[in-house]
């Protein structure tokens, strides 16, 4: 069984390489005729052939693809997260992590086959057990970001308000009052983004996520929103828009984003509400049936033993 195993996987590696290698070779359009490739070369240096990655090209048309392509990258599931690792340095954890998991397996494998006369598993679910554990490396990254992303909104949402009163009587800049507010709070999830612009992809500052450069405030939040996956920044970008190039009054704006924001807060509290009875009522009726099992028990037993004799 070992040597089937064996030879399955050496096999497959080799497919994967033969069709990597001919992927290659149609990335770099080897299989075009020459005055195809020629038409290609000139469309591209006039501008008129979309020169975005395959993958982003096949993203933009099919979403679940494109949702796939952001859960599977991983610099920026760690820039969200606020890792402070590279990219090599989380795949060599998770490496090291799988090894010690192989080799646990591996080892129970040997010590049952020795003591018991045969393997307490089949061979085959070590390698699947070294993928689990990759998937759930991902997944705990995964986490981790969808975690950070959901504390700064609750934390931006949360000083709203405060942004009003500190922009508008106060007269400071929304950039200084998001950091002086952020740093009141529990987490400071909103204040390690904003610390330092932590946000800004710089050569100091591989990390950053935004590598377009901002001119205005509210075109930084804009880019924060979209970069980081922060619908609340987007609102906030409208909303310091209306007030720094329409001029309108920060604290009735902000004001009313904050009530807008507790608005959403009231029915996803409503709708999780409304779940939560249905999920009750499975083990509600879980206790009681054997309850009135029991107590029933003894008289339609009497019942049936009146009727039939």
């Amino acid at each position: 069984m070992f040597d089937f195993f064996a030879k399955f996987v050496f096999e497959f590696i080799l497919l994967i390489l033969g069709l990597g290698f001919v992927a290659i070779l149609w990335q770099l359009e080897a299989f075009d005729a020459p005055n195809v490739a020629s038409a290609k070369k000139l469309l591209r240096m006039r501008g008129l052939v979309d020169v975005r990655p395959l993958p982003e090209r096949v993203g933009a048309r099919v979403p679940l693809f494109q949702k796939i392509l952001v859960n599977a990258n991983i610099s920026r599931l760690l820039a969200v997260a606020g890792k402070n690792q590279t990219v090599g340095q989380w795949v060599t954890g998770m490496a090291g992590v799988t090894f010690l998991v192989i080799v646990a397996l591996s080892l129970v494998y040997i010590v049952t086959q020795f003591v018991l006369g045969s393997p307490m598993y089949p061979f085959f679910l070590i390698p699947i057990g070294g993928g689990v554990t990759v998937i759930l490396y991902v997944f705990s990254l995964r986490s981790a970001a969808r975690k950070r992303q959901q504390g700064i909104g609750i934390e931006l949402g949360d000083i709203l308000v405060s942004l009003g009163v500190l922009t508008g009587p106060a007269g400071m800049p929304i950039e200084d009052s998001l950091l002086t507010m952020s740093k009141c709070t529990k987490e400071q999830y909103l204040y390690q983004l904003l610390k330092d612009r932590s946000w800004e992809y710089r050569i100091d500052n591989p990390r950053g996520l935004v590598k377009s450069k901002p001119r205005t405030q509210f075109q930084a939040f804009a880019a924060i929103a979209k970069e980081y996956d922060l619908p609340l920044f987007k609102a906030l970008s409208g909303t310091v828009r209306s007030t720094t190039v329409k001029g309108l009054n920060p604290l009735l704006q902000y004001t009313n984003l904050a009530k807008s924001v507790y608005e959403s807060r009231l029915g996803e509290a409503k709708v999780e509400a409304a779940k939560a009875k249905i999920k009750l009522t499975i083990p509600v009726a879980g206790m009681i049936l054997p309850l009135m099992i029991l107590l029933t028990a003894p008289l339609v037993y009497a019942i049936v033993k009146g009727l039939s004799g």
